[in-house]
């Protein structure tokens, strides 16, 4: 299970280090895609194998299934580096453009748990997410109260 949240570097390659908590649960190899608002998912590939079984012998939205098949597998490099896919970059909103059109990376990311998955966040994009929680009082307290707390 991944849990914590880390505000983490990306170097100008697009690169960002996983934290060596979730390392060895994605030793065997990752996918990473699309996910749900403007973040960047990552499985552990015994995940997503999961995952890609159930979606083929599900019928879903084909938008749906473009997305999420949309991603690839990938690798964390010797240093625990792993390399965000450009699209996934723009996707998630880690690339910012000026007036002339010039893209450039920003500097930092939010690298969080969520249970099964990893997901990667812009900074404001997660601060604004994690403020409408705790907006949400009364029904994050609901479920609070279902899990004990």
């Amino acid at each position: 299970m991944f849990y914590g949240t880390h505000p983490i570097n990306i170097d100008a390659k697009g690169r960002v280090i996983i934290p060596v908590r979730y390392r060895p649960d994605l030793e065997a190899g990752l996918f990473v895609t699309y996910g749900i608002d403007h973040c960047i998912w990552v499985l552990p590939i015994e995940k997503w194998e999961e995952v890609e079984a159930k979606a083929q012998a599900m019928a879903m939205p084909s938008n749906f299934k473009r997305l999420l098949f949309a991603g690839e597998p990938a690798k964390l490099d010797n240093q625990g580096r792993l390399t965000l896919p450009a699209e996934l970059r723009r996707y998630a909103g880690l690339v910012e453009t000026d007036d002339t059109g010039a893209e450039t990376l920003v500097d930092t990311v939010i690298v969080t748990g969520a249970e099964e998955r990893i997901e990667i966040w812009q900074p404001e994009r997660w601060r604004a997410l994690a403020a409408k929680a705790g907006q949400a009082g009364e029904v994050f307290q609901e479920h609070l109260s279902k899990l004990g707390l």
